[in-house]
């Protein structure tokens, strides 16, 4: 399912405000739920990801092409199967975004035109169970 498409976002993924520190020195830290997005950034020859893991579920990826090549993007898991998704050639500027369910596991992702990933366009993304 595509969310979005259009010119991408400032790559500034500057976080709010922190978590409130807990009342007193040595108390656990609240439990955080794990993020469901990711923003890929696609140039020539790398993908940088915003985080390297991901909680399990609806997880929404981004694919912004920052380079000035068209690129795509797979995600497929690394322990074999079909992908889980295919982002179309996102031309420079550019971002497609698209939610998709992911079990636990590590992803392998990619840009699939010719010679991309062999140049080095690969990244991996670690998603956990909640």
């Amino acid at each position: 399912m595509d969310v979005g498409r259009g010119p991408a976002p400032p790559a500034n993924d500057t976080p709010g405000p922190g978590p409130s520190t807990p009342g007193s020195p040595g108390s656990p830290a609240p439990t955080q739920p794990l993020p469901d997005y990711v923003a890929v950034t696609a140039s020539e020859w790398r993908l940088a990801l915003s985080r390297p893991v991901v909680g399990a579920g609806l997880v929404t990826i981004e694919l912004r092409n920052a380079g000035e090549d068209p690129h795509d993007l797979v995600v497929a898991p690394q322990s074999g199967g079909m992908p889980a998704h295919h982002f179309p050639e996102t031309d420079p500027g550019l971002y497609t975004a698209a939610g998709m369910q992911l079990a636990p596991g590590r992803y392998s992702l990619f840009c699939s035109l010719p010679g991309h990933a062999e140049a080095g366009m690969t990244a991996t993304l670690q998603v956990a169970a909640p």
